[in-house]
């Protein structure tokens, strides 16, 4: 049997800089934090830090495709940061940051605009959250230089370290780490409903989200924003006949509220017949935005 050539990768990228304290610091001063050195404790900076390494510099990454040992490593210049271990990367903390992100942003428009429906409210908070406006935070808050990635991502993707994609994930995580960090600041409490284990209490909710809402005031152009229209009927026609090879039917469910007032609700049908979505709306044009708005996250095309 033939033997396989060895591949040598070079990772190696002296760019990268290992965020420190002051860094944190920094961000969060940028974030809104006037005074954040009295406003916030740094319990453990390894959750910041883990939030800007990027999987292409973690062991396991490069050597995950190695058969028969066929992948090595060019030698590692002096000046260059050894790389991290498996679970040291944004993948890891990509989920809950998600998470907080999503409930601070409905939290936010809850009281920025409390007597809109929801249908209003759902396709602002899809606005505020999606990609794209992740990544254009993470350049307003500098993210992009603290970035740890390989010389290959570095040189070959796409913008680089500029890199949508990368940046709205490393959004996420720094969120994460925030959360992560602040709760610890908490103390741990028995409760019966736990079944005697030990629930987490601390403030890592509120640091957060405060970091999060101060974002958001200084980068996003509300107005702008609200009058940019979403096609989203058009993207769903357009799923539904690369998918399905059939165009999506809308449904009337409920008409409530006085004349001058009307509250329509619509919803869509999927393919086998069955109501997937629903949205409200003032106009019955608008609920089947919001509806249709409501199927493309049911699909997964829009987070």
């Amino acid at each position: 049997m033939r033997q396989r050539d060895n591949v040598v990768i070079n990772p190696w990228n002296n760019k990268n800089k290992l965020l420190t304290e002051e860094d944190v610091y920094q961000i969060l001063e940028r974030g809104g934090f006037t005074n954040a050195r009295a406003a916030v404790k740094i319990n453990n900076l390894g959750y910041y830090q883990t939030a800007f390494i990027h999987p292409s510099y973690v062991k396991k990454h490069i050597f995950e495709n190695s058969v028969d040992n066929s992948i090595s490593l060019s030698k590692k210049p002096f000046d260059a940061l050894e790389l991290f271990e498996e679970n040291n990367n944004y993948e890891n903390q990509e989920f809950l940051g998600d998470r907080v992100l999503d409930m601070s942003a409905a939290f936010y428009i809850c009281r920025k605009y409390p007597d809109q429906n929801q249908g209003f409210k759902t396709v602002l908070k899809t606005k505020l959250v999606r990609k794209n406006s992740l990544a254009k935070f993470a350049k307003y808050l500098d993210f992009p230089k603290h970035l740890i990635i390989s010389k290959q991502v570095e040189e070959n993707t796409n913008q680089g370290r500029m890199n949508d994609r990368i940046l709205e994930d490393v959004m996420e995580a720094f969120i994460c780490g925030l959360f992560l960090d602040q709760n610890e600041t908490g103390f741990y409490s028995k409760v019966v409903t736990d079944l005697g284990s030990q629930r987490l209490i601390g403030p890592g909710w509120q640091i957060a989200n405060a970091f999060i809402e101060n974002v958001l005031e200084k980068v996003v152009d509300f107005e702008e924003l609200l009058m940019k229209e979403e096609n989203y009927k058009e993207q769903l026609l357009q799923f539904y006949q690369k998918e399905f090879k059939m165009t999506p039917e809308y449904i009337s469910i409920s008409v409530e509220g006085p004349p001058h007032n009307r509250i329509f609700t619509e919803g869509v049908l999927g393919k086998n017949g069955d109501i997937i979505a629903k949205g409200v709306g003032k106009k019955k044009q608008d609920a089947q935005q919001h509806a249709s708005l409501i199927a493309l996250k049911y699909f997964g095309t829009i987070s």
